[in-house]
């Protein structure tokens, strides 16, 4: 099998599985009893936050863990809208994920208006659309830093200095951008920004969410004490020191990483677009994601591509995971090129792993389905 769905989810770091039975079989008290075999759990979770954050480069008591990024970009949105119920604008872009996206589209239900910055067909943002989209009454911006489906990413220090000088709350999805590219959050100036372990190679059901100092916050989920009152719930222990410990291995040498990845992406395109006439990379090239690369291949529907891709031991998407039970196409590459590309795309997306031999073994299966399917 080759994986090229990354995007999606990773596989759990195998060191983190070699140690995972260890751990669950000493570490299974409550991190909120009083007694050490509970308490010396909070120990790890404190250790695990000190290692996220180092990573992050964000303050120590920033980081609140979550179920996953979801809940974080819920608890951001809530917390703003609640802190000044007299602003009901929020601008967003046309290509945000689902987590946001559907976020929004609650509060128009509740008589909130949202504006869209569209992108343009390289799915890039324009800064000047960006501001003008901006009113007094608006209370927050929600901008993602890498796009999950071609991985274009957005200029997020400027969108975050336009928030500022507006007064606007501004939270950043940065799901798909952690360890994969430079992003200094809190050089950003950003007031949210949401991450999820299972994309760094950490387990599903953990992730976390940066609140800046000063910044409104009210918990999304109401219950005990723990994260500082601000996320009620027993803590998933296993799953933050998980994340921690698979964060920390994949971040040595992660810029050589970075520089291998993008090598055996690019070595894929170039036999892809030889090979496949017509064929196109969605997406600015020169502003997106070292591992990320979704092609239009005019012809051949993209259910029908995955189905025979599968069958030859090569897994990839049409888009995001979250909207692959849906029958509509690609919001994404539709906001970009339209529907008929969007039905005729796919996405491959890389892990830092992935080796320029592997990279041309995936383009050699692509090419020959490809061209099986174009006759």
């Amino acid at each position: 099998m080759i994986y090229l769905d990354n995007n999606a989810t990773t596989p759990l770091y195998s060191k983190v599985i070699d140690d995972a039975a260890a751990f669950l079989k000493e570490y299974w008290g409550n991190p909120s009893s009083s007694y050490k075999f509970g308490s010396r759990l909070k120990t790890i979770i404190e250790d695990s936050r000190e290692i996220l954050t180092n990573l992050l480069c964000i303050p120590y008591e920033s980081l609140v863990f979550t179920s996953g990024a979801s809940e974080g970009v819920s608890t951001a949105i809530s917390s703003v809208v609640l802190a000044d119920k007299s602003k009901r604008h929020i601008v967003s872009s046309n290509v945000e994920h689902s987590a946001v996206l559907n976020s929004l589209k609650m509060l128009e239900k509740d008589g909130y208006e949202i504006s869209f910055v569209k992108v343009d067909e390289n799915g890039s943002l324009n800064l000047n659309d960006v501001e003008n989209s901006l009113r007094k009454d608006t209370c927050l911006a929600c901008f993602m830093s890498a796009n999950n489906e071609t991985g274009v990413t957005f200029p997020i220090n400027e969108i975050s200095r336009i928030c500022q000088k507006r007064g606007v709350f501004f939270l950043c999805d940065s799901t798909q951008s952690f360890l994969k590219q430079d992003f200094d959050v809190l050089k950003s100036g950003c007031d949210f920004a949401v991450f999820s372990g299972h994309k760094t190679h950490g387990p599903k059901g953990i992730g976390g969410l940066y609140v800046k100092k000063g910044a409104p916050f009210k918990a999304l989920i109401v219950g005990g004490h723990q994260e500082q009152n601000r996320r009620g719930g027993t803590e998933n222990a296993f799953g933050i020191w998980a994340w921690a410990n698979a964060a920390k291995a994949v971040s040595h040498g992660i810029v050589g990483k970075r520089s291998t990845t993008c090598k055996a992406r690019d070595a894929f395109e170039r036999k892809i677009l030889a090979g496949y006439q017509g064929a196109e990379i969605n997406g600015n090239c020169s502003q997106r994601l070292c591992n990320t690369s979704n092609i239009y291949f005019p012809g051949i529907e993209n259910s029908a591509f995955l189905i025979l891709l599968d069958q030859n031991g090569l897994l990839a998407s049409s888009g995001s995971a979250c909207l692959a039970d849906s029958p509509e196409p690609s919001h994404v590459i539709k906001a970009m090129k339209g529907v008929e590309a969007a039905n005729q795309s796919l996405r491959f997306s890389f892990s830092l792993e992935t080796n320029e031999k592997e990279a041309g073994e995936a383009a050699g299966i692509v090419l020959r389905v490809a061209n099986e399917l174009s006759f």
